[in-house]
This record gives C-alpha cells, sequence and structure tokens, in this order.
C-alpha cells in the first residue's frame, strides 16, 4: 500500500485529482462512506447523514451545554425539519479519515443561507476520524425541511509541510471546556415567571428574542387582554355616574349647576378608578 506522501507528493491545497487519488488509496474518506462522482474542482461535496443532534429546548442551567435531542434519518426516514428558534447539528454521511499530515476546511452550501439558516463554516485538525457536523440555527419564522443525503458542505483539503506533532484528540480529552457560561431569556423557562415580570420588561425581551417564545407572547396578550377590558368597564361607568350626579334632584338643588358639573366630574372619576382598581385586583 502506497504511503500517503506517495499518493499525494505536493504541499498545499489538493486539486481534484489529488483528492481522488487519495481515496482511491484509502486515505481522506473512509472506504463505503463516499461517493468518486462528489469529488468536484478542489474539493470534495460532504452529504447529510443518518445523525442529527437537534436542540428543540435550551437548557435552564448556566453550567450545562445545550440540551439535544438524537434524530436518525434514512431513506426510509428521509426529512428533517428544523423548526424557528432550533439549533442542528449535521452529521456527515462521510467517514473522515484524515493523515496527520492533512488539514481541512468547509464551506456551507449557498442554498442553506437563503431561507436563513445560518450555517458554520468549520476546520478539520491533522489526524481527525470520525463523522463531521454541520452546524445550523433557523432564525427564519418557516420550518425548514432537510433531505437525508443531500449535500450540506463543500470539503477542502491542505497538506502541510510535514505531520503534526500532536494529531487531533477532542477538546474534552485535552481540558477544553465543552460550554460557555448561560443564562435562559425571559420566556423560555415557564409561564409562571412571565407573570412576575413587568409589562415594559416583556415588551424589552421581544426585542432582543429574533424568534419569540410562546409564554411572552402569551403573557403580553393576556395582559393586554385585561387592559382592554378595564378601558371598556371605565368607558361604561363614567357616563353613568356623570349622569346620576347630575340628574340628583338634592345635588341639583343644594349646588349652583358649575359646581354641580365639577363635583359630578370628580366623583364619578373617583368612583370609576375605585371600581377599577377593584376589578383588576379580582382579574388577578
Amino acid at each position: 500500500m502506497k504511503t500517503f506522501d506517495e499518493v499525494v507528493p505536493i504541499h498545499g491545497f489538493l486539486t481534484d485529482h489529488h483528492i481522488s487519488e487519495a481515496l482511491q488509496n484509502g486515505y481522506l474518506i473512509e472506504w463505503g462512506t463516499f461517493e468518486a462522482s462528489l469529488v468536484r474542482h478542489a474539493s470534495y461535496t460532504l452529504r447529510l447523514g443518518d445523525t442529527v443532534h437537534i436542540s428543540r429546548k435550551p437548557s435552564q442551567s448556566k453550567n450545562a451545554g445545550t440540551v439535544f435531542d438524537i434524530v436518525r434519518l434514512s431513506p426510509a426516514n428521509p426529512i428533517l425539519r428544523v423548526r424557528p428558534g432550533e439549533t442542528a447539528l449535521l452529521y456527515s454521511m462521510e467517514y473522515l479519515r484524515f493523515p496527520p499530515s492533512v488539514l481541512g476546511f468547509t464551506v456551507v452550501r449557498g442554498l442553506l443561507f437563503t431561507h436563513p439558516l445560518v450555517p458554520e463554516n468549520t476546520y478539520v485538525d491533522p489526524g481527525f476520524t470520525g463523522s463531521l457536523y454541520t452546524t445550523i440555527t433557523n432564525i427564519s419564522g418557516r420550518v425548514v425541511e432537510l433531505e437525508y443525503g443531500m449535500p450540506i458542505a463543500r470539503l477542502f483539503f491542505y497538506k502541510l509541510a510535514e505531520p503534526v506533532a500532536s494529531p487531533y484528540r477532542p477538546g474534552a480529552g485535552v481540558g477544553i471546556p465543552q460550554y460557555l457560561v448561560t443564562q435562559p431569556l425571559l420566556g423560555q423557562s415557564s409561564p409562571e415567571e412571565c407573570q412576575k415580570e413587568t409589562w415594559e420588561n416583556l415588551l424589552q425581551t421581544t426585542r432582543q428574542m429574533p424568534v419569540l417564545g410562546n409564554y411572552v407572547l402569551e403573557e403580553l396578550f393576556r395582559r393586554l387582554q385585561r387592559r382592554l377590558e378595564v378601558l371598556y368597564v371605565a368607558l361604561v361607568l363614567w357616563p353613568l355616574i356623570l349622569i346620576f350626579i347630575n340628574t340628583n334632584s338634592w345635588i341639583r338643588q343644594n349646588f349652583d349647576s358649575i359646581v354641580v358639573n365639577i363635583l359630578a366630574g370628580i366623583i364619578a372619576t373617583g368612583l370609576t378608578w375605585l371600581f377599577l382598581k377593584l376589578w383588576e385586583r379580582m382579574r388577578k
């Protein structure tokens, strides 16, 4: 069996000829997982494989990583649906086997940008072995469907002048933290959390969130409904109280008409305000 240096004697980016030669000699991508026709120009086109990790709900702990569900795809179950706000790790159908002298770069397929899915371009360390995942986040207001086997990214290969001293090891194995400290946004934990917040904080949260949480919207509409109910009651009560005071014979006999009107307005406003406060307390 030829060595990798014999198959690819040059340094720098590999062309389609070099990539094809390396694949046929058992390098770069494992036998049975690549398709020769996907070698194009100076890259190989990666396809969506049978494993997807998708985040359907945020973690509530600031020291925990993102919570992912595992979704399995197949020719019989080929469709992945990514809802607004969800993040998915799309694992490649290809199983990479990089020599310690090859560095890889990926460029995500342009179609994924148009929805928009905000995909991630990434790199592959020398010596990496395994399926490569591409991260996408759906920031649109629509459900996006991806299909098993579809092209997701182009992989470029760069041969170094010599093998690296320390080939790839997982981040956790070399002590690199695997999460960032985070805090859940208002509305992503419970409806009770929203009920305790002020109207201004709820509105501010809607400005910060690219995709609104259902709890925030639910609480905003609930409060708006209450305020409209109070307004309707005030519109009905105030004129009735005003008419009652203006037509009361005892008041009209003992006070001047101008004073009666002023007094009626003050009393009507006071009684309406008192009733509305009682109404709001009853509605909570």
